[in-house]
């Protein structure tokens, strides 16, 4: 008896057909991890970029200094404790909201304090007086 061969071919090419997917699936895992570890280091690179780029403060070009320290910051959407007053202290009682919005205000005022720090020549920096907030050293 003539069995017909297309049964069995169609069933190969199912499990080829699975195997290409799982194969494809891994595939593109393995791609996606890249691409967020090629992402990351991007981003490293462009912030050290930004940051280096800012003229260093010697004690006598405040202006300069100050521009692109914003520039940067700005660039970086890390600017926001420089526009924004500090939030209100929090209570037992505040709401996600503001719990929100106090942790990003911290968050960029950590980042303008390390980031200015780091643009001021090391010999001036010890005789800068530390500011909690640096947003009021712009007005002096």
């Amino acid at each position: 008896m003539l069995t017909s061969p297309v049964p069995r071919i169609r069933s190969s090419v199912r499990l080829m057909s699975a195997a290409w997917n799982v194969s494809d699936a891994n595939q593109f895992q393995r791609d996606s991890k890249q691409s967020r570890m090629d992402g990351a280091v991007s981003i490293t690179t462009a912030i050290s970029a930004n940051v280096n780029n800012i003229h260093v403060f010697n004690g006598t070009n405040f202006k300069n200094w100050k521009e692109h320290v914003i520039i940067v910051l700005g660039c970086m959407d890390l600017d926001y404790a420089l526009r924004e007053d500090c939030p209100p202290n929090l209570t037992s009682v505040s709401t996600a909201e503001q719990r929100s919005t106090m942790e990003k205000w911290e968050q960029s005022n950590r980042m303008n304090l390390m980031i200015m720090k780091h643009s001021i020549l090391e010999a001036i920096r010890g005789a800068i007086p530390d500011e909690p907030e640096p947003r009021h050293s712009w007005t002096r």
